[in-house]
């Protein structure tokens, strides 16, 4: 997987899993996808960040990992009754 910069509308942030055809990877998408990956199969994710000196590669982890931290708080009572 890989997330492609300039950031898209925060409108992802809210729908992440919502219909994006003709749109570069993000990476609020690719944490949506690893998260639901790892909610389907229960097994662990792995999202590599790379790119060239001063990319955004920090920034784009920061955001991940927000990302999947959110989601994850918003889903945590249903993950502890399953």
């Amino acid at each position: 997987m890989c997330a492609i910069r300039p950031p898209l509308p925060h409108a992802l942030l809210l729908n992440p899993r919502q219909d994006q055809v003709g749109l570069s990877p993000h990476i609020f998408r690719v944490a949506a996808d690893a998260y639901g990956f790892v909610r389907q199969f229960h097994a662990d994710a792995c999202v590599l960040v790379t790119g060239e000196s001063g990319a955004g590669k920090t920034e784009s982890a920061k955001h991940l990992m927000r990302f999947v931290t959110a989601v994850y708080v918003m889903h945590a009572p249903s993950l502890r009754n399953s």
